[in-house]
């Protein structure tokens, strides 16, 4: 318990000094009565890319405020500040947005998967890695911060975890044998492969030797 104290301890030490060193960085370039030069453009750079923002999203800021500079609506450093907000806000929720929808349709797929019976071990493997990263985004673990949706859990065990077993479970049974499209197919192409070997179907009724 006091290991995850401490984990959780050093997590927050650390989000609060990226915090603050953005926030002064912030403040140090956006003086009020600094012009807007090319040393300006290398040391916003360098700030967001040291305050773990990435060298991806610092070169899109970066540009865009080249451009707004360019068509004269930013004549002063401090103008950049509103335009940097709404540029996390634009670059950040799309891409919360994008990875909800990819969530959603994996569920979609799978779980339809499950449902007709097709493709059934695959899809209850990728059921149980898809509830295994459910399980470890936020763990029941103690001296971790609680799952503000979580419907009530016991000591490392919660819903994603149940399911995840389960999961494995039919992954590891011929479940696709018995009911579903993997039957349907398998009883098809056993027929098939019947009747190619022996010229007969499966199911077909068996011969009475004649009395000689």
């Amino acid at each position: 318990m006091s290991l995850f104290s401490g984990l959780k301890g050093r997590l927050r030490e650390g989000l609060r000094r990226s915090q603050e060193f953005l926030a002064a960085g912030l403040a140090e370039v956006f003086e009020s009565d600094r012009p807007i030069e090319e040393g300006l453009w290398e040391e916003l750079e360098e700030l967001l890319i040291s305050a773990d923002l990435g060298a991806g999203l610092a070169a899109d800021f970066t540009n865009r405020a080249r451009e707004e500079v360019m068509f004269g609506t930013v004549t002063r450093a401090a103008e950049l500040r509103p335009l940097f907000r709404r540029f996390l806000l634009e670059a950040l929720v799309p891409a919360a947005t994008r990875r909800d929808w990819q969530v959603m349709m994996a569920l979609l797929a799978i779980g339809g998967l499950l449902i007709v019976g097709l493709f059934s071990r695959t899809a209850a493997l990728g059921a149980a890695v898809m509830l295994a990263m459910f399980y470890l985004s936020m763990p029941p673990w103690p001296g971790l911060p609680e799952n503000p949706r979580a419907e009530g859990h016991y000591l490392y065990v919660n819903k994603n975890l149940i399911e995840m077993i389960a999961a494995l479970a039919l992954a590891t049974l011929p479940s696709g044998r018995w009911l579903g499209v993997d039957a349907l197919i398998r009883g098809l192409v056993t027929r098939r492969l019947s009747y190619w070997l022996t010229g007969e179907a499966e199911d077909a009724p068996a011969r009475v030797p004649e009395k000689q």
